[in-house]
């Protein structure tokens, strides 16, 4: 009897060690942390987004069920994140750096208080396309910007920021579209201007 107990532990711990069956992964681990901070920086007063970012009984790749989050297959890592006009209010959330192979992030259309992170290549590395406009972010464009290297796609239109448009950004040869119109910025160079700097 002893023995069939044993043998019956054992077998329950080696179930439970095997990656993707009940345990979850470090990714997701991480990436579960890196949307914790989004409800831990963000107030969700119109209840959009908490309803299903609860956080119980997660199993792997139940993130990428929530709302507003995409994975790169059912059970992957975050890929995106789009949460535009949800009423979010709040400063930007630091934790996203968690989430280390998300390329897009969408937060606009809400109330985004503060100043963009100037260590926002550090928190966004492989960024493809962040959207923060209509937001009410101030300060200076982060000239760390220019070392998100597969950066495409950037607005940051209709905010408070302030200050010169670093002119690095027109050497990021796979930045498309660059949006800062309805801001206190300084002129940006002539390429910039190209890829939609005053346009809305």
């Amino acid at each position: 009897m002893v023995l069939k107990t044993r043998a019956l532990v054992l077998f329950q711990i080696l179930v439970w060690s095997l990656p993707g069956t009940f345990s979850l992964s470090s990714g997701s681990l991480s990436d579960i942390s890196c949307l914790k901070s989004i409800t831990d920086s963000l107030e969700d007063p119109l209840k959009i987004i908490t309803p299903s970012w609860t956080f119980d009984n997660l199993t792997e790749g139940s993130i990428c069920g929530y709302v507003g989050v995409t994975c790169w297959n059912t059970f992957g890592r975050v890929r995106g994140i789009e949460l535009a006009n949800k009423g979010l209010r709040g400063e930007f959330p630091r934790g996203l750096l968690n989430c280390s192979q998300l390329l897009i992030l969408d937060l606009s259309g809400n109330v985004i208080l503060g100043s963009i992170p100037q260590d926002i290549n550090h928190i966004l590395p492989s960024i493809e396309m962040l959207n923060l406009s209509n937001n009410h972010l101030s300060g200076k464009i982060p000239l760390s910007f220019t070392s998100c290297s597969s950066l495409k796609v950037l607005k940051l239109n209709n905010n408070r920021l302030t200050g010169q448009i670093p002119q690095q950004l027109s050497q990021l040869n796979g930045l498309s579209i660059f949006n800062v119109a309805n801001n206190f910025v300084v002129r940006a160079s002539a390429r910039l201007c190209q890829l939609g700097y005053n346009h809305a």
